[in-house]
C-alpha cells in the first residue's frame, strides 16, 4: 500500500489517518499523512482536469473522487498543523482543484451535473469545512509561523483584524442548516445538528488563537519594543482583542453546559479535536483568572465566572480519562495549572514580569521555552496536540525556580502508565 501510488492507496491511507487521530495517535497520524500527500501529488490530485494525461481519468464520478479525496488532504493537514503547532504539508499557492460536487451520492454525477441551490445536502458541511480550513492556514502561517525577527505591530494587528474578519464573515455565509448562532426549533436532523456543533468549537478554537497574542499583554509590554509600541499607540485595541479571545474560550466550555455523559459528548462533538480545543480554552481562562483586569470595555464580562467555565472542561477530561491517555494527560495539567494559578497570586506583586521576547508570545507553537520544573524530557512526554498550550500558560503563572522538581504539572509517570492502553479512544459501544 505504502510503495504503490494508486487513489484507492491514498484513501486507505487517509482512513487511517483518521483512525490514527480518533485514538489520539496524533503524531503517527502527521507522519503517515505527509506519505498521502505525496502520494495525491504524483497521481495529480493537486491539478485541474485539463493538466491530466491520462483520457480515462477524466470520467466524472473520477474526477470527483479525486477532488474529495484531495480536499480531505488538505483539511486534515490543516487541522493537525494547528492541533500540533506546525507546518501545514500543503502550500495554497501549490495546486488548483475545482471544489467537490454537493452531490452526496457520487454515483449520479455525470457530465451534465450541475451543482443547484436548494435542498440542503451532508456535502455543504463538507464544502464550508474547505473555506474553515483556508483560514485555519492563515492563521498558522501568519500568527503561528516560527520567525527570526519580531513582526511589526501594524503587521500583527493587520493580521488578526483581517483573519478575524475573514472567520466571522464564513460564519455568517454558512448555509442555515449549518447555522450554529441560529435556532433550530424542531428540527430532526441528527447529521446536520452534529455538523452544527463540530462547527461551533472549531469556529469558538480558532478565534481564541487568532486573539491569543494579545492575552495579558500588559505582563510583557516593558520587556518588548513591540508591546510598548503595541500599548502606546493601540491600546483599546488591544483590550478588544483580549475580550474576544476570554469570551471564546468561555463559548466553548459553554458548548458542554448541558452534555448529559461521556456518550452525547463522543456522538455529537468532533472527539478528535475536543481534548486540544478544551484545553486550549481550559488555559486560557485560567490565565485571565489570574491577570485580567477588566477594563471600562470589558466591563460586561463576568470575571468570576472564569473558573466555572475552567472547570466545565475539567469535567469533561474526567469523563474522557478513563478511555483517553490525552483526557487523563490534559487532566493532570489543568489540575497542575490551576495550583500554578493560586502561587501566582500570591507572588504577583512580589515579582518582576516575566522577561520575555514576542517571539515566545506571538509563536509559542514554534518556541524552545525553559521548562519551568528543569526537567526537559517531560515537555517531550506531553501528547503533542496539548504540549503546546501548556508551555503557553506555564510562561505566565511563572513557575518559581525552587519549586519541587517532582510537581511534573501534576503528572507522575507512573500515573499515565496505569491508565488502560486502549486502542481506541472511547469504549468501542460508542
Amino acid at each position: 500500500m505504502y510503495s504503490n501510488s494508486s487513489l484507492q492507496n491514498v484513501s486507505l491511507i487517509l482512513t487511517q489517518c483518521f483512525y490514527l487521530l480518533a485514538t489520539c495517535q496524533t503524531d503517527r497520524a502527521w507522519n503517515i499523512l505527509g506519505l498521502a500527500i505525496r502520494m495525491a501529488q504524483s497521481l495529480g490530485l493537486h491539478v485541474g482536469t485539463s493538466q491530466w494525461g491520462n483520457i480515462e481519468e477524466t470520467n466524472p464520478q473520477i474526477q470527483e473522487e479525486r477532488r474529495r479525496v484531495w480536499f480531505s488532504l488538505y483539511i486534515l493537514d490543516r487541522l493537525l498543523a494547528l492541533q500540533l503547532g506546525r507546518p501545514v504539508g500543503i502550500q495554497q499557492a501549490d495546486f488548483h482543484v475545482e471544489l467537490p460536487s454537493r452531490a452526496e451520492d457520487i454515483r449520479r454525477i455525470n457530465s451534465q451535473s450541475v451543482d443547484e441551490p436548494g435542498a440542503a445536502s451532508s456535502m455543504d458541511y463538507f464544502l464550508s469545512l474547505i473555506e474553515f480550513s483556508h483560514i485555519v492556514g492563515r492563521v498558522n502561517t501568519e500568527l503561528y509561523q516560527p520567525v527570526e525577527t519580531e513582526l511589526s505591530s501594524k503587521k500583527l494587528l493587520f493580521s488578526t483584524a483581517s483573519l478575524d474578519w475573514d472567520l466571522v464573515q464564513w460564519k455568517d455565509h454558512l448555509p442555515r442548516h449549518l447555522r450554529f448562532d441560529l435556532g433550530h426549533t424542531l428540527e430532526r436532523s441528527l447529521v446536520f445538528r452534529r455538523q452544527r456543533n463540530m462547527f461551533a468549537i472549531k469556529y469558538h478554537h480558532l478565534r481564541a488563537l487568532i486573539h491569543r497574542p494579545f492575552l495579558c499583554m500588559s505582563r510583557l509590554h516593558q520587556s518588548s519594543r513591540l508591546f510598548g509600541e503595541l500599548f502606546q499607540h493601540h491600546r483599546s485595541r488591544i483590550d478588544e482583542a483580549e475580550l474576544v479571545c476570554i469570551t471564546e474560550a468561555q463559548e466553548m466550555a459553554h458548548l458542554l453546559h448541558n452534555i448529559p455523559d461521556e456518550r452525547s459528548l463522543v456522538h455529537d462533538f468532533p472527539w478528535w479535536q475536543m481534548i486540544s480545543c478544551l484545553i486550549c480554552a481550559s488555559s486560557i481562562l485560567v490565565v485571565a483568572a489570574t491577570f485580567f483586569e477588566p477594563s471600562p470595555t470589558s466591563s460586561e464580562l463576568r470575571t468570576k465566572t472564569f473558573d466555572e467555565d475552567a472547570e466545565t472542561c475539567l469535567k469533561v477530561f474526567e469523563a474522557l480519562s478513563t478511555n483517553s491517555r490525552a483526557a487523563f494527560c490534559a487532566k493532570s495539567m489543568l489540575h497542575s495549572l490551576q495550583q500554578l494559578k493560586v502561587k501566582s497570586k500570591v507572588r504577583r506583586d512580589e515579582s518582576e514580569p516575566s522577561q520575555m521576547g514576542v517571539k515566545n508570545a506571538i509563536t509559542s507553537s514554534s518556541s524552545n521555552l525553559a521548562n519551568p520544573t528543569g526537567d526537559l524530557n517531560l515537555w517531550q512526554q506531553w501528547p503533542s496536540e496539548i504540549s503546546d498550550t501548556m508551555q503557553w500558560s506555564a510562561q505566565y503563572l511563572d513557575l518559581p525556580q525552587d519549586y519541587p522538581p517532582n510537581f511534573e504539572f501534576g503528572l507522575q509517570e507512573s500515573d499515565w502508565q496505569s491508565q488502560p492502553d486502549n486502542s481506541g479512544l472511547w469504549h468501542s459501544e460508542c
